[in-house]
């Protein structure tokens, strides 16, 4: 009986819209304690020296992010830091809201989690990653190329983490809408900052230092054996199974994949506890970090398991 009480009052709370409410207190209490400490000179370390700048006025020397995402930041970036900052944020909140409604994950999980901590804390861009991955898999279901070319945009933000999805999205809808989608957005950036600049930022993503950008304690990709996590992909059949498959093979085979990487993946419907891996650093700070590998691991794991063990029960009854 008070079971059923409870189950009753949850969902009146729901339909009336306590529950969103909470949702966004909590985001917007995040993003206040992060300017907080924005102001005494503790956070937004990669917001101050890399994206603000870079949006104000492009330069070739620490071009690493295709400028067409500069379009969204550009804006933002032309008030001054401290509020930028607090914009980019909400930024990333909507974000993260749109993209948890997309697909059905748990957007209170979700924004608890070290990986949305760590993007909000820096002003990183692994938001726009995880709306990509989000668009893509609402332009799969409703077939709307034009939809999907955005998503292979956003995708290509941080290329090294979302570029193989973006190939399989564009071989999934293979539609020329796509293409023309993604082609007119790349030509207009060439309009404003350029001809040479995809040739710059090729450059720079080949002959970057990672110990200059990154700790090399973040990485958590297993290089070069993590490449086998790709067979895996042979097995889903949904798309959100792939997709899951797609991101996790890709944090597990490229030579680096911060922690925070993982951040697409949380967007997507998971079990409470594959959250609990992602923030261990919260518990264990950088001695964490490594731990977090284990959340592409077990997402593989997942998907493939109860479908690998129906087709052995499948041909153990033919037989």
């Amino acid at each position: 009986m008070r079971d059923g009480v409870i189950q009753a009052r949850l969902q009146s709370y729901s339909k009336v819209g306590i529950f969103p409410v909470i949702w966004w207190v909590l985001g917007i209490g995040v993003v206040v304690g992060c300017g907080i400490n924005f102001v005494r000179g503790i956070s937004g370390f990669d917001w101050i020296f890399f994206y603000y700048p870079q949006a104000q006025q492009a330069t070739s020397d620490t071009l690493i992010n295709p400028l067409w995402i500069y379009f969204i930041l550009k804006p933002i970036a032309l008030l001054p830091l401290p509020v930028s900052y607090a914009l980019f944020l909400l930024l990333n909140l909507g974000m993260f809201w749109v993209g948890s409604n997309l697909t059905g994950g748990n957007r209170y999980l979700l924004l608890l989690s070290f990986p949305a901590f760590w993007v909000l804390w820096f002003g990183q861009l692994d938001g726009f990653v995880l709306l990509g991955t989000a668009l893509g898999l609402q332009a799969l279901d409703s077939k709307m190329p034009i939809l999907m070319g955005f998503a292979i945009l956003l995708l290509l933000v941080k290329p090294h983490i979302g570029a193989p999805l973006a190939i399989l999205y564009a071989f999934w809808l293979p539609r020329r809408a796509t293409l023309l989608t993604v082609l007119l957005v790349a030509v207009l950036s060439l309009v404003v900052w350029g001809w040479e600049w995809p040739i710059t930022w090729v450059r720079n993503i080949l002959t970057i230092q990672e110990e200059y950008y990154v700790p090399q304690t973040t990485n958590i990709s297993l290089f070069p054996y993590g490449l086998i996590a790709w067979l895996a992909l042979l097995v889903p059949k949904t798309p959100m199974d792939r997709v899951k498959v797609a991101l996790s093979a890709t944090i597990l085979s490229v030579p680096y994949a911060a922690t925070y990487s993982i951040l697409p993946i949380l967007v997507l419907p998971m079990p409470w506890w594959i959250y609990l891996v992602a923030s261990v650093p919260f518990f264990l700070g950088p001695n964490g970090y490594w731990l977090t590998m284990f959340v592409p691991i077990l997402t593989i794991i997942l998907v493939i398991h109860p479908l690998l063990k129906a087709k052995y029960l499948e041909l153990r009854t033919a037989e």
